[in-house]
């Protein structure tokens, strides 16, 4: 696929999963970003210098991209979304290990987010290529990160130690799916390491790499194919220590025993693109390596779906008109109005619905009713700039008295819009002892 064809591509929107992963691309995108002379920014405010990759010309200099959406030069909606996630989950630190790391990609998007987000940082990277372990070392020194912040290494991810040979390429970055040679007799190795087109390389383990680290928040492993080894013959020590998993798979082959073996193992799938193929021919060719985004529920035990962060909670809902007594299990019709003045649009068709719903809370401030009727919003949507009108049903508690009915909006099975961006009224209600139920 050419470059110019990635921005306008729908293929790259048909992805699984069970977060937000658009939003969480914009939450985590810089506004007004001032562009670096001699560099491309990236929508995170990541530096990129255009001699790492032939896909990307000296026009991209001192330029500031667009939000990936669906996809840009590099990765799509899915990966961008499976690796942010990852930020997202961790908390005080964000430790990371990229095997296969070229540049230094995810190292320095994951890490510049994570730093942004205010979280301490440790960067491993495992690479083949000598030209591409010199380019990750020139990303990370462009977007700000100290000697002590990371670490790669030059050698081969395996799931045992070893030597192999890897492909030595004239120009770094014209080439990144350049693939090692294990398991060669000694003759046959000698014999392709005199050509001078190979190099000879060490193999390390994820115990090697991850030496003194407890906890890996993030493990990104695009290793052309090597992925079918390393992850079932490491499955012990990933479920021991990793917490979330991103995979680029290069088959569909692949993609089953990733299916096969974490789903056994106890992780949880959270979003997939399945590789894309050109078919037609003798045998299906991969264009696009698939994405699988993968939690470890013994590290994350609270998956926190939440994407609508606080600051998109940022608008208001108001009572229109008066409302100062009620009937024991009343059944009010009442309308609102709801302004939206947050960068995300509010859903109530989306798999995670935004509702209109409330509580009532007694005098001593404790609740009577938490969980209240819901109303879908207006249309099924209130976009980003506007406000608009909806008649709702409240139910009013069961036994008389004083009461304040608080009326919000709930994002289901995630929360409640609680924020100080977000106004919504208290109301004082008298419920009084006469009955109204109305028949059913």
């Amino acid at each position: 696929m050419d470059a110019n064809d990635f921005k306008s591509s729908d293929t790259f929107y048909f992805y699984n999963a069970c977060f937000n992963a658009l939003e969480l691309i914009k939450h985590y995108a810089v506004k007004n970003i001032v562009p670096t002379p001699g560099l491309l920014t990236n929508a995170f405010g990541v530096l990129i210098n255009p001699k790492f990759l032939s896909i990307l010309s000296k026009d991209n200099e001192g330029k500031v991209e667009e939000l990936p959406i669906p996809a840009n030069w590099h990765a799509d909606i899915a990966e961008f979304g499976a690796a942010l996630r990852a930020v997202y989950l961790a908390e005080k630190s964000f430790t990371m290990i990229e095997l296969g790391c070229g540049w230094g990609c995810w190292m320095n998007i994951t890490g510049v987010v994570a730093k942004r987000k205010g979280l301490k940082v440790n960067l491993i990277g495992l690479e083949g290529d000598a030209g591409h372990v010199e380019f990750a070392k020139e990303a990370l020194r462009d977007n700000g990160f100290r000697l002590d912040e990371y670490k790669l290494w030059h050698g081969i991810a395996s799931s045992s130690k070893g030597t192999a040979l890897f492909p030595i390429q004239d120009n770094a970055g014209v080439s990144w799916g350049l693939e090692p040679i294990f398991d060669l007799k000694k003759s046959d190795f000698n014999k392709l390491l005199k050509t001078g087109k190979y190099c000879s390389l060490n193999q390390y383990t994820l115990e090697e790499i991850s030496e003194g680290v407890d906890r890996i928040d993030l493990l990104h492993i695009d290793i052309q194919g090597g992925e079918e080894n390393v992850v079932p013959l490491g499955i012990q020590f990933l479920s021991k220590k990793v917490a979330y998993l991103l995979i680029g798979t290069h088959s569909r082959q692949i993609e089953g025993i990733m299916f096969n073996c974490l789903l056994n193992a106890g992780w949880v799938l959270e979003i997939e693109r399945p590789a894309l193929l050109n078919v037609g021919g003798p045998s299906p060719i991969v264009t696009v390596d698939g994405v699988q985004g993968w939690r470890n529920p013994r590290l994350l035990t609270n998956p926190r779906l939440l994407t609508y962060d606080v600051q998109d909670f940022n608008g208001s809902l108001e009572l229109i008109g008066d409302l100062n007594e009620a009937k024991e299990n009343e059944v009010l019709m009442l309308k609102v109005r709801i302004s939206n003045k947050s960068s995300t649009d509010w859903e109530s068709g989306h798999t995670k619905p935004i509702n209109i719903s409330y509580h009532w809370l007694k005098e001593d401030g404790s609740c009577a009713i938490y969980d209240g009727e819901r109303t879908e919003l207006p249309e099924k949507a209130i976009r980003t700039g506007e406000t608009k009108e909806q008649a709702i049903k409240v139910i009013s508690p069961a036994s008389k008295g004083r009461y304040k009915l608080h009326l919000t909006l709930v994002q289901e099975g995630v929360t409640w819009f609680v924020s100080k961006n977000f106004i919504s009224p208290n109301i004082f209600v008298r419920v009084t002892s006469e009955s109204n139920v109305p028949s059913q």
